[in-house]
């Protein structure tokens, strides 16, 4: 999604509304962290999107997270390395 809304703004596109192609504009960090919204006049519909530092940060979470479990779980699970170790090692 935050590339879509990246995409929408900074590309050249077909917009439905207006039946026309919209030229692109470069993409600021203000954009960065603005949230997106988007007015459907077919069906009336409006769409909040959140901005892209928004999912980026997820996905920077995401990473350390899953990063700290490999990390532990590395250490805890036996291998064929040898004994592994406790289960609270790292206190």
């Amino acid at each position: 999604m935050a590339y879509g809304s990246v995409a929408t703004r900074a590309s050249n596109r077909f917009d439905y509304n207006t039946v026309s192609w919209v030229k692109g504009h470069e993409f600021t960090w203000e954009e960065y962290y603005q949230k997106m919204r988007l007015e459907i006049y077919t069906t009336h519909d409006t769409i909040t999107a959140p901005s892209a530092a928004y999912f980026m940060g997820k996905v920077m979470f995401s990473t350390f997270v899953i990063t700290f479990m490999w990390w532990y779980f590395d250490h805890v699970v036996p291998d064929n390395r040898g004994v592994a170790f406790n289960f609270y090692f790292m206190f």
